[in-house]
């Protein structure tokens, strides 16, 4: 799930109109490749563990991993977790005054947890749990706020074009 783009895509960020729009334009996007570049590896995390729980146990929800596909998940989750925190919470929270502390609280903690789930003789198997529904959670909110920010876009183009 790569919903940044597709915002980008459809032209509903903020950018504003004055002459600093086109600078602004590029730190939203910079900050947006960020974001996706920690979901691409928060994706092949969670594909990997689909692709495992398919070849393992087809007809069950649960499976045990291999130690190797467990430190590989982990990588992959790491790397996400390494992107994660290069993006600018304060930027993100020009595009929507809580989008900064969800990305944080939510996006970022649940990669923590994950993290922390993969080693489960030391942290707990709930953690792996606990994390995946964080970051549901933001995924949630984050469809939420683009919607909302569609159907501001929409009422001020359908209001400009009546005009």
């Amino acid at each position: 799930l790569l919903p940044g783009s597709g915002m980008l895509e459809e032209g509903i960020f903020p950018f504003g109109s004055n002459n600093d729009s086109t600078t602004r334009k590029d730190v939203i996007i910079n900050q947006i490749q960020l974001m996706e570049e920690s979901r691409e590896f928060n994706n092949y995390a969670l594909d990997t563990m689909d692709k495992l729980a398919e070849i393992n146990n087809p007809n069950q929800s649960a499976f045990e991993m291999t130690e190797e596909a467990m430190d590989s998940i982990a990588q992959f989750y790491k790397k996400a977790l390494k992107e994660a925190e290069k993006v600018d919470v304060d930027i993100l929270n020009s595009i929507n005054d809580d989008y900064g502390k969800m990305y944080t609280d939510k996006y970022i903690k649940s990669l923590k947890l994950r993290i922390k789930g993969l080693n489960p003789e030391e942290f707990g198997e709930g953690s792996l749990v606990e994390g995946q529904i964080l970051y549901n959670e933001f995924v949630k909110w984050e469809i939420n706020m683009q919607n909302e920010m569609r159907k501001k876009n929409e009422n001020k183009n359908s209001k400009n074009n009546s005009i």
